[in-house]
This record gives structure tokens, sequence and C-alpha cells, in this order.
């Protein structure tokens, strides 16, 4: 998905603030993501008013927010449906959060000083996912390549369009994202509750402050990870695209030059992936650390259980299709599969190999 030979537009911005290795900043893009934006704002008031009825008829906040939730993943489906494109869908997951936990910190009635650190470290992941997608993002004409694999075995299956669209891509592409994000962020809901409801008292003893500090520190760390992990992969396809020969750091690997075996990825099959498990992560403590003593236990029984649906999503989808799909080009990421974990990292698990192994 290079762009055409010769074909040059005014970047709307210092490439120094938008860079990417195969993306043109021009009028096309501008214009696509100007109807993006116009088309998110037009489904995001409808989704308000939706939430603000249902609370005028005595809904709960949970509840309000998540049909206005489906609301709006059913607004953003027609918007994916008449550009032919699902990846209309794909900021939606980091930009509707930041809304949902805003409006239900209001109907609560949460105290700024206790919802300022959760909702700052989720608007803070928000806006680097947002910056980070409008990078990489080529416009309207780009469609990730796994809507567009499953769109392509769907045609040689014979599958009609429509089943496609209601099936594959609505189901699939737009509910299950939302409905996963959505059962992440119920613990984060559950906070904001709760503290409403208490305060979040002066007078909490060390440890209840204690586990809502690491919570909220996991989860921050969770945003940085992501953003190491993103910016070094990304200085390193920028530098093979070049075609300048690559530093020594970048090849002392066995694996091959197709492989970014660099920073965290020498520790990681998917660093990117193991910091948003922690971000959201984080909240199933800070949810925990919210709720009253009696019931503690019983919060963080559930909490986890509301953020397990992303952990299986990561281990059972998300990271099974790109690593197929990277075994295929690369020859030497079959190797790299054995030495390197595809989460946790586990250091000494590459160097047993690494140290047997042929160098470059």
């Amino acid at each position: 998905l290079l762009p055409a030979p010769g074909r040059r537009e005014c970047a709307p911005w210092p490439p120094t603030l938008m860079s990417s290795a195969h993306v043109e900043y021009g009028a096309t893009w501008s214009r696509s993501v100007r109807t993006i934006a116009l088309e998110y704002a037009a489904v995001g008031c409808a989704a308000l008013v939706v939430a603000r009825a249902l609370r005028t008829g005595n809904v709960s906040a949970l509840a309000a927010g998540a049909a206005a939730d489906a609301f709006g993943t059913l607004g953003i489906f027609a918007c994916s449906a008449v550009h032919g494109n699902s990846s209309v869908y794909d900021p939606y997951w980091h930009v509707a959060p930041p809304l949902l936990a805003a409006f239900w910190a209001a109907c609560h009635g949460t105290p700024i000083r206790a919802a300022l650190a959760p909702l700052g470290v989720l608007c803070a992941w928000a806006i680097r996912l947002t910056y980070n997608w409008l990078r990489g993002w080529e416009g309207l004409r780009h469609e990730d390549w796994r809507y567009t694999q499953l769109r392509q075995a769907s045609a040689r299956a014979g599958w009609p369009a429509w089943a496609y669209w209601l099936g594959t891509s609505l189901v699939g592409f737009h509910a299950m994202p939302t409905a996963v994000v959505l059962s992440a962020m119920v613990p984060l809901h559950d906070a904001l509750a709760d503290a409403a409801g208490t305060q979040w008292a002066e007078d909490d003893d060390w440890a209840v402050r204690a586990l809502r500090g690491v919570g909220l520190l996991v989860s921050a760390a969770g945003v940085a990870l992501q953003a190491v992990a993103d910016e070094q992969l990304r200085a390193y396809r920028r530098l093979r695209l070049t075609g300048k020969p690559l530093p020594a750091s970048c090849t002392d690997h066995p694996y091959g030059e197709e492989v970014a075996c660099v920073g965290l990825w020498r520790y990681s099959r998917h660093p990117n992936y193991l910091g948003e498990l922690c971000h959201w992560g984080g909240y199933t403590l800070v949810a925990t650390a919210a709720a009253p003593a009696s019931s503690r236990a019983r919060a963080l029984a559930r909490a986890l259980a509301l953020w397990a649906p992303m952990c299986v999503l990561f281990a059972c989808a998300s990271i099974p299709l790109m690593e197929g799909r990277q075994r295929a080009r690369k020859p030497g990421y079959a190797a790299y599969c054995v030495d390197v974990p595809p989460l946790l990292p586990l250091p000494w698990r590459r160097a047993r190999r690494a140290a047997t192994a042929p160098r470059r």
C-alpha cells in the first residue's frame, strides 16, 4: 500500500509532527480525516441523545452508557457500509471510552479529585492511540489487511455481500471489539461509582491507597509501553525503507532483517498488546480499591472476569492472525517465535537459543 510513484501533495502538518513510513498527508488524506471527523461527531451526538433519554427514564448509568455505545457502534457500522470499508470503525474503540467514562462520572457525581487520575490515564491512552492511528492511516482508501483478507475469503466461499457485512463485518469487526472494550471498562465504571459514594476518603488506610496507586501505575505503564513499542517498530520500518544499511543493533540476531527484533521487540513478540492488557488490567485494581472492604474480594473477581474477554481476544484472534501473516512473509519469524515469548518478557528464553544460533 505504497503511494503511487510521483504522486505528491502538500502536507497539512510538518513531517516532524506527522511522520510515517508509507503515508502521504496530502489533500486526499485531509479530506478523509474531515469526513471521518464529521461522521464520528454526528454519531457521537446522536449517541449522547440516546444516553440522556435513557437516563431520564431512570435507566442506570451503566446500562445507558452501554446502550449509547451500542448505538454508536451501529452508527459507525452504517458509515463503514456506505464507504465500503470496515476500517472506518478502527478509531472507534479508542475514541469512545473517554467519552463513555466521562458520562459515567457525570451521572454518578464522581468528584473531580477522584475522577481526575483514572480519566487522565484513559485520555492519555486514547489520545496516543488516535494520534498513532492518524499517522498510519492512508485515508478512506485504506482497509486493514485482516478485513480485506476475510472479505476475500467470504467472496471465494460464495457468500453474498450482505452476508459479509451483516455477519463478519458487523459482528466480528464492529460489535465484538465494542463489547470487549466495554467489558474491560466496567471496572472503571465501578471505581467511579464507588468513588462517588465514598469520596475516596482521605482517611483510607495505606493499603487501599497503595492498591489504587498500583492500579493507576500499571495502567499508565501500559500506555507508555505501547507508545515505546510502536515508536520502535515505526523507526525500524522507516529505516528499512530508506535502503540504507541497518545498524548492528538491528541485525545482531539470526532471524533476518525482515523481523524487527529491536528494543522491546527483543523480549516480547507483541509488546504493544502487552501494554494494552496492562492498561485495562490496572483498572481492575482501581475498582478493587474503590470497593467497600467487605466486598473487595468479590470486586476483584468481578473485575478480572470482565477483563478476561480482552485477554481471550488477543490470545485467540489478534495474535494468531498477526503471526500467521508474519510466518508466511518472513522466513525467520518461526525461529523468532521459538526464542521470544508472545507477551510476557522472558529474556532467558531468547538468550538460550541465540547463544548457539549463527549470527548474521
